[in-house]
């Protein structure tokens, strides 16, 4: 299962330093890793050619079976050197001449080979800053968040890094931000330090999982798009953002619980992780009472939307009226509609005979569909629509009905009298109320005539409704 935010486009005007930052430093970092492949087969290549195997390896089965861990007498010599290398209890002993004693003979031969095959071993990045959890160190605890097992890793956890980053920095800030990514990824090891397990842990995806959690707990219940996929079936869905905070860690646990013995996804390192972000998050709301990432996603909608509005009304000025009429169109997409942009598309739209279906479509379909707009502005959008010859709008009928009603309203008697001929014949209840009330209105308005007209198809056409009723009645008293 898998459940991704997916945030509004990045304000490149205010980039995410941070976030870019530490995803260049991961990838420097396994650039460098990428040599290690090398480095370790000239340490092995130099062990096995030097006198090593026969003290070690002997010295290190009988270790292994004190411990209660014979070692597989099927597994190559190389393997067996590699799991050697990685038990920081065996080597210890080692190098305090425990098992191969000074007095030994070939002891400083040994000695000499050992460190030579040491310095060889430790120009590989990886464990030498990736975290032995059975012997952790304070520099391993940090370092191993910027290291990764191969492309796949890095690219698949920079990608939901950013996904979820730039939000959440833009939110905390950049100071705030590193601590988050520094102290989650700490709060992630904790599994992996309680279980003291051999061998290494290194990724930063327990770091991004703390600031996968942050997000949603500084949307709160706010509903937020996410992307979920479940085998083979995906699709995107609003739902509250603290609601998949659960849904995350659960999912964690289980995967720790059924995942193969040989898998080598640290899913308890995951969950540290969106715990210690959860948390962290959570104090940090509670200590600016209760600031959620709304506020912040809000000014930088606002932000995004001057400078397009900016741009268009410069486009505007310099006479290039088609280029205008496209920025305020990308403005309309992209963000929450403003009665002021809506009528500046359409103003600018009339100057730019391309745009202006789109922007009377736009206009009129917005203006149905509850926007707060003038009927005047409606009425003249229908109006010029008329004068040009250019389609209609594609409206539902009772979209139609609301804007005959905001036209009746605003006087603009012209537009709703044409509209409400072109309804009169629809079925449905709200069809006679608006017969009747365009027929008052233009009675009050002294057009006698045109009332009469309409009272009449009143009565004609819908003379069952309650309002011809009351219409019959009115003229009988």
């Amino acid at each position: 299962m898998l459940i991704l935010p997916l945030p509004s486009r990045p304000d490149w005007r205010k980039p995410p330093v941070l976030t870019l930052l530490i995803m260049l430093v991961c990838t420097l970092v396994y650039l460098g890793q990428a040599g290690d492949e090398q480095r370790a087969a000239q340490a092995l290549h130099y062990y096995m050619q030097s006198d090593l195997p026969a003290f070690e390896l002997p010295a290190y089965r009988d270790y292994r079976a004190a411990q209660g861990q014979p070692l597989d007498e099927a597994q190559p010599a190389e393997y067996t050197v590699q799991a050697m290398q990685l038990d920081p209890d065996f080597l210890q002993a080692l190098h305090a001449g425990q098992l191969i004693r000074p007095q030994q003979q070939g002891y400083a031969d040994w000695w000499r080979q050992r460190g030579q095959f040491e310095r060889l071993w430790d120009k590989q990045i990886t464990p030498r800053y990736a975290l032995a959890p059975a012997h952790p160190k304070v520099l391993t605890l940090f370092s191993h968040m910027f290291l990764h097992g191969s492309w796949d890793h890095l690219l698949g956890n920079m990608a939901v890094f950013f996904l979820v980053g730039y939000t959440v920095e833009l939110a905390l800030g950049p100071l705030l931000f590193l601590g988050l990514f520094l102290l989650g990824g700490l709060g992630a090891t904790v599994s992996d330090l309680v279980l003291a397990q051999y061998g290494l842990s290194l990724g930063a995806s327990g770091a991004i999982s703390a600031v996968m959690a942050s997000y949603v707990v500084l949307f709160g219940w706010q509903r937020i798009r996410f992307f979920y996929a479940l085998l083979f079936f995906f699709n995107t869905a609003r739902w509250p953002a603290l609601v998949i905070l659960p849904v995350w860690l659960g999912n964690e646990l289980f995967q720790y619980l059924t995942a193969a013995a040989d898998n080598q996804v640290n899913f308890l390192a995951h969950f540290g992780g969106f715990l210690a972000g959860a948390l962290l998050t959570a104090l940090y709301r509670w200590r600016r009472g209760g600031r959620s990432a709304a506020s912040v996603e809000q000014a930088r909608v606002d932000d995004a939307q001057a400078t397009l509005r900016a741009q268009a009304e410069r486009l505007l000025d310099a006479g290039q009226f088609e280029r205008a009429a496209q920025h305020y169109a990308r403005l309309l997409a992209s963000y929450p509609a403003k009665a002021d942009d809506l009528l500046a598309y359409f103003r600018c739209a009339k100057l730019a005979p391309a745009q202006l279906p789109a922007a009377i479509e736009q206009l009129v379909g917005r203006t149905a569909r509850g926007e707060a707009l003038p009927g005047e502005v409606v009425a003249e959008a229908l109006r010029e629509a008329g004068r040009r010859k250019l389609p209609m709008p594609r409206l539902s009928a009772n979209h139609w009905l609301a804007v005959a009603r905001l036209c009746i309203d605003a006087r603009q008697f012209d537009i709703a009298k044409q509209l409400v001929t072109r309804l009169a014949r629809q079925p449905g209840p709200e069809i006679p109320s608006l017969l009747l009330r365009l027929s008052e209105a233009l009675r009050r308005q002294g057009a006698a005539a045109d009332a009469t007209r309409f009272e009449a198809m009143l009565t004609s056409l819908h003379s069952e409704s309650d309002e011809a009723h009351y219409l019959l009645r009115r003229r009988a008293g």
